[in-house]
């Protein structure tokens, strides 16, 4: 009787014991969905916030290391062997002009001691930067340019081929073979030029002309054509020859490869090659806010007291005055001593205009200040 009593009451079931009903189960369902979707929501943002700070950090590198080769270029700027550009006394030896042969570069690549243009740093107008490849002139920005010999090396040639003089003001040669060229390296850019015909340099400490043409190249020996250059016995152990050498920077939309954002503009780069032509751009930085996001300033030692000042006094310091341009008749023909660039890029992702909302862009600026070594007048006054 004990264990009929025990079974029944191991099948009884209690009365108050009951189950979820269908609202408890709905409102549970709802507060799952709602953190759910909160959490979704926040990781969202959260990687939306990530994607953008990684976007913007790669921007930041590019320019960086772009920033890194307009620094180089433009500590070259005017400088060809120990001629350069920025020197006073050079104008008042005579007259110079270095200018490229080819059509797409000629016009450009142009260094003239009679035209008020930079000497070296040039600004260069968007409609001027006619047959680059990948570049749409009409939604393009300015150019930026700078104009250097490329590995100047010494060069050598027989005395007793030149007509030498005493004084500088009658001194002039005709070169019409180099004995020697010191190339070291197989892979240098000026072996290359002259393989190439293309664009070089001979030049003295005081003065610089273009080769009009370069015959072979062989054992170190170069066959030219017949140049005017001036040189007295002295300045023979000058001699030196460099490629003419160019790097352009400008933005544009290189045929809208990779470029997401509405107005959006990339950083090109454009070199002179071994032929004297214009290369391919090089893809610098993506990401810049539109035609007018590179802004130049091109800064002029104040030679009015500074040079002395410093002379005197190791504790100061250059004193600049800006344009945005070189060729500004108020400077003259001067090679600046600083350029200023100025990038403005997006730190978010724009919509396009299309797209029924349209993101407000957020921007920030990046500068550059670089140095021109020859253009520093104060700080060559010890070899003037």
């Amino acid at each position: 009787m004990k264990h009929n009593k025990n079974r029944r009451m191991a099948h009884h079931i209690p009365q108050h014991i009951k189950g979820f009903t269908l609202i408890e189960f709905l409102v549970a369902s709802m507060l799952a969905m709602i953190v759910i979707v909160a959490a979704s929501s926040t990781y969202m943002i959260t990687r939306k916030l990530n994607h953008s700070a990684q976007e913007r950090i790669s921007v930041q590198q590019d320019i960086r290391n772009a920033s890194v080769q307009m620094a180089r270029d433009a500590r070259m700027a005017g400088a060809f062997g120990c001629f350069n550009t920025g020197d006073n006394k050079v104008l008042d030896k005579g007259a110079f002009k270095l200018e490229a042969k080819d059509a797409s570069a000629k016009g450009l690549v142009l260094i003239d001691s009679s035209i008020p243009d930079g000497l070296g740093v040039r600004r260069i107008k968007a409609k001027d930067l006619k047959g680059l490849s990948g570049l749409d002139t009409a939604s393009s920005s300015d150019g930026l340019l700078f104009i250097y010999g490329q590995s100047a090396t010494a060069a050598e040639a027989t005395l007793l081929n030149l007509a030498v003089y005493n004084t500088d003001s009658t001194a002039k040669a005709n070169i019409t073979q180099l004995t020697r060229v010191n190339i070291t390296d197989e892979s240098d850019a000026l072996k290359r030029t002259l393989n190439s015909k293309g664009d070089v340099v001979l030049s003295t400490c005081s003065t610089a002309v273009n080769v009009a043409d370069v015959g072979a190249y062989s054992a170190s020996n170069v066959s030219i054509t017949s140049t005017a250059i001036r040189a007295n016995e002295k300045q023979i152990g000058e001699l030196s020859l460099s490629k003419l050498y160019a790097s352009l920077y400008v933005l544009g939309d290189l045929n809208h490869s990779g470029l997401k954002w509405d107005d959006e503009k990339a950083l090109l780069r454009y070199d002179l090659g071994a032929d004297g032509k214009w290369q391919n751009p090089q893809l610098l930085a993506t990401g810049i806010a539109g035609t007018d996001g590179m802004t130049l300033a091109f800064g002029y030692v104040d030679k009015t007291n500074a040079c002395k000042e410093l002379e005197t006094s190791p504790t100061n310091s250059e004193h600049f005055s800006f344009v945005d341009s070189p060729d500004k008749s108020t400077i003259g023909n001067q090679l600046p001593a600083l350029v200023q660039i100025r990038l403005k890029y997006y730190t978010n992702k724009r919509m396009k205009a299309s797209d029924t909302v349209l993101a407000n862009a957020q921007t920030r600026d990046y500068i550059i200040n670089t140095t021109v070594r020859s253009g520093n007048t104060c700080a060559n006054r010890l070899i003037l």
